[in-house]
């Protein structure tokens, strides 16, 4: 069995016949009704297609636009009239004036008896991916038919599978393709149903190929006492969440024949990782017939919205068609809109597509008689019905519309395959082009009265599924297609030009008072123009907008006043219309407040301020603005008027006054690394420094400062309004000493050195603790100076000594004079470097040791035994060790003269 696009088993026992012989293409009148167009401007219209082959027969079952402003049209076509009952694909591309660029079919071998796609996807490289199903002659099951078409209609590879069960067990089954999803990386999701024999159960069944074709992993999870079908799928990061079906074939099960599942698998595994189930609820009859959502739509917000027809269309059940839409967050239920037909809609005829911006298309198809049967298209905007239309068709019927697309202008695109009652043989696909502007026709419907919109409601319902059906697919070729291109004729049978260029929004009241009554705001559009407005305020002032027509709308607001737009737009031809209107929310006063009383101080002034946004404004001399100005004393008042007609007052009285006098302190002065404070007296409200120099604050009433020259600071505070007292000091600003001081030198090991500065100072500070003007150092390192100066300005410099490499030698003088002169009194070593031992001793003529000493600072004074010793010859012996050296000896005589 082939699904709703049956003609493989011809359930309405629809006979092919040979299209009528006056049907042709109107090549220049079709093409002249586009170019010719005025600017903003659209054209609704019906078409015919036929075969250029007499006894070929083509069914139109899908249609998409394509990304280059294309249509990409697909079906199947038969040769029924020349005995060959079988059915092969045609794929067709048209521009955006909707003539053929191409049209080819693709027929399979002998041994298939239907080839049927009915599933059309562009892909990203602009490549055409369609499904559907197969039979052969050979057993009683379809299975899955997957192409991929260049976009020239090339074929690139073909694929066809059988689910592996249903080859084991033989029994009657067919797989329902709903539809075709690609994400960035290429990946393909095809999302299907399984139906087996009549009784059983149906699975769901979601499989991912790559662009190839290869099946990467499938999954069917059962519960084996509910029958799913997959709708559709969308990618939410790691996720795909699939929306379906979800029915109970038992009684111990919550679920009634129709429920709604979402499905969450792994991307990279298909691993189910989580399930949910609705119920509907609120009216008995529908979840009998529920489940049968055969479209999805990923919506403006990130929603997900199902929609399509009921099941209980089998029994012409008047709740034709429903809508469901969710969050893919957490699969909450957000919203229901039930779809019910006014004359009972046929069997397999009803269509139902929401669009993401909330705009919808429902058709159903009404048969009165044998003869006669009417097609009913209608327009609506968030459940608001916007357009319902009506067209007759006598001698010829019409079986599968394809489901509607949108256009960015707002109109609605659809195909429908056309036949004769008399003989039930095709006759043409039409294509259909609807405006909700379109005027009364014949040829594109008359308005009537055909649905009404209720709310419906859902409830959670409990079901576990396990994750066992895996490797379903079972890839099974039946050898490669041939492909030819088919002749193609188009009749122009009906044109409108629909003209909406122009937009004004009104309100019923530009200005009201604080209550909780809506606004309510209309468009005015060119006359027949029934565009939809979409409504929109960026105002946190705009509670919501709740639309009641097709141009018209409710405002609801927030708490508070003020000015806030509503603008409203709809698409056309040339892009967005648009257009707003102002609204003024005035506020209650309650009271009226313009202040506390003034002092008028010299050349202020003072702004009283009523508040905009109220009715009326009356000041004492008879001025009506929302501000007054005060700069002289006087009484001043105001009588304001809101909105709500309340009436308050309010008076201002403002004296003369003088400013007071104030004292920052005697100038003063600072060194120049030094920062001065300045105090102000308290109890001003402002205090304004200047100049913006060397400052911590311009705003404080004590700042710091800290100026590298003489400045003079100006201080203006005010205490009342306008009142300023200032001040001025001046800071004088003394340098500081510097380079007073050497600040690096060298010295041989043992030698001394004298640290001074190069110039006076009143006080001194060594780091070695002293205090004089000098120190005398005979060692390296580090070494600092305080000084204070005059004027009392601190400084510190430092002074690094290091040593430098020397002449290490030990001398001995040859002769002495002790007479106490203070000049070469003593007989010692001098000594150039570091000794690490020493040892003198002197010996007089008779070999007496008359001196001896181990310290090279220490020398002989002449005296032995307190005596002094005569002058005369003396021998000496040295024994030393410089450092860095060997030990040496020395000897030799010294002569003392006295």
């Amino acid at each position: 069995m082939f699904p709703s696009f049956s003609f493989g088993k011809n359930p309405n026992n629809i006979r092919l016949a040979k299209p009528a012989q006056n049907i042709s293409l109107k090549t220049k009148n079709f093409t002249d009704a586009f170019t010719g167009a005025v600017s903003c401007t659209d054209t609704s219209l019906n078409l015919s297609y036929t075969s250029g082959i007499d006894s070929l027969d083509l069914l139109v079952a899908d249609m998409i636009p394509a990304k280059n402003g294309d249509y990409i049209i697909i079906g199947g076509y038969s040769d029924f009239r020349n005995n060959q009952a079988n059915f092969a694909s045609f794929v067709m591309k048209v521009d955006s004036a909707f003539h053929p660029k191409w049209i080819k079919k693709y027929k399979a071998l002998a041994s298939l008896t239907n080839h049927y796609w009915y599933k059309v996807k562009e892909l990203n490289d602009n490549s055409i991916l369609v499904a559907g199903t197969f039979d052969t002659q050979a057993n009683s099951f379809d299975g899955l038919t997957v192409a991929r078409i260049a976009d020239n209609g090339d074929l690139i590879w073909n694929k066809t599978f059988y689910p592996r069960q249903w080859l084991q067990t033989q029994d009657w089954c067919w797989i329902e393709v709903n539809q075709l999803m690609q994400e960035q990386d290429n990946s393909i999701y095809i999302s299907c149903r399984e139906k087996g024999t009549p009784g059983s159960s149906n699975n769901g069944l979601l499989a991912k190929l790559d662009l190839n074709g290869n099946v990467l992993w499938d999954r069917n999870p059962t519960e084996g006492r509910i029958s799913t079908g997959y709708l559709g799928s969308v990618i939410r990061g790691n996720k795909v969440i699939t929306f379906g079906r979800t029915a109970a074939w038992s009684p111990s099960i919550p679920i009634p024949f129709g429920g709604t599942g979402v499905y969450v698998f792994d991307k990279a595994t298909g691993n189910l990782i989580q399930c949910k189930a609705y119920n509907q609820i609120g009216n008995p009859t529908i979840g009998q017939h529920w489940g049968n959502l055969l479209e999805l739509t990923e919506m403006n917000n990130g929603d997900v919205s199902m929609s399509g027809r009921l099941l209980g269309e089998y029994s012409n059940d008047l709740q034709a068609a429903a809508s469901m839409q969710f969050k893919t967050t957490d699969l909450s239920f957000v919203k229901g809109s039930m779809y019910n037909a006014i004359y009972p809609p046929a069997t397999y005829r009803t269509k139902l597509k929401i669009f993401p911006d909330g705009n919808s298309f429902f058709s159903y198809s009404y048969y009165p008689n044998q003869f006669t049967h009417y097609d009913f298209f209608i327009q609506s905007f968030n459940d608001i019905l916007i357009r319902q239309r009506r067209k007759l068709f006598m001698a010829n019927g019409t079986q599968d519309q394809t489901t509607a697309i949108q256009t960015n202008a707002g109109s609605y695109i659809f195909m429908l395959n056309k036949y004769d009652s008399a003989d039930n043989f095709l006759r043409s696909s039409e294509l259909y082009k609807l405006n909700a502007s379109d005027s009364n026709s014949t040829c594109l419907g008359t308005d009537v009265a055909a649905c009404f919109i209720d709310a419906i409601n859902v409830e959670d319902a409990q079901i576990n599924f396990t994750d066992s059906g895996r490797n379903v697919l079972l890839d099974t070729p039946f050898g490669p297609l041939t492909v030819s291109d088919i002749p193609i004729q188009i009749q122009q049978n009906c044109m409108q030009v629909v003209k909406c260029d122009s937009l004004k929004i009104i309100s019923n009241i530009d200005t009201l008072c604080n209550t909780s009554s809506p606004v309510l705001v209309t468009a005015i559009r060119n006359k027949n123009c029934r565009s939809v407005i979409s409504w929109n305020s960026n105002s946190p002032l705009v509670q919501s907008i709740q639309s009641i027509t097709d141009s018209s709308a409710l405002v609801w607001l927030n708490n508070g006043s003020g000015e806030y737009y509503i603008s409203g737009s709809f698409n056309t031809s040339c892009g967005i219309l648009s257009d707003s209107v102002k609204l003024t929310k005035s506020r209650s006063a309650q009271s009226l407040n313009l202040g506390p009383d003034l002092k008028i101080c010299g050349n202020s002034s003072f702004l009283l301020n009523a508040n905009r946004g109220f009715k009326k404004y009356l000041w004492q001399n008879n001025s009506t603005d929302s501000v007054f100005l005060v700069n002289t004393p006087g009484t001043y008042y105001v009588t304001i008027t809101d909105y709500c007609n309340i009436v308050y007052t309010d008076t201002v009285i403002a004296i003369a006054w003088q400013p007071e006098l104030i004292d920052i302190g005697i100038d003063t002065s600072i060194c120049n690394k030094d920062t001065a404070i300045l105090t102000a007296p308290a109890g001003f409200v402002s205090y304004n420094w200047t100049p913006n120099y060397k400052i911590s604050d311009t705003n404080s009433q004590i700042v710091k400062v800290y100026p590298d020259l003489i400045t003079k600071y100006y201080l203006a505070a005010e205490k009342n309004p306008g009142c300023l007292s200032t001040d001025s000091i001046e800071i004088s600003v003394y340098t500081l000493p510097n380079n007073f001081i050497f600040h690096d030198t060298l010295i041989c090991s043992q030698e001394n050195i004298i640290l001074q500065p190069n110039t006076s100072f009143d006080n001194y500070l060594w780091s070695t603790g002293s205090t004089s003007n000098q120190i005398n150092v005979n060692s390296k390192g580090t070494y600092w100076l305080h000084v204070t100066d005059k004027n009392g300005c601190v400084e510190k410099e430092f002074i690094t000594v290091n040593t430098k490499p020397c002449l290490t030698i030990i001398y001995f003088p040859n002769t002495f004079t002790p007479n106490n002169d203070g000049k070469n009194d003593i007989f010692k070593a001098g000594v150039y470097g570091v000794l690490k031992q020493y040892q003198l001793i002197v010996y007089n003529r008779y070999g007496q040791k008359v001196f001896e000493t181990f310290d090279s600072g220490l020398g002989w004074d002449g005296f032995f035994l307190g005596k002094k010793q005569n002058q005369g010859t003396y021998t000496w012996l040295a024994k030393y060790q410089l450092e860095g050296k060997l030990p040496e000896q020395q000897n030799g005589t010294i002569l003392l003269i006295r």
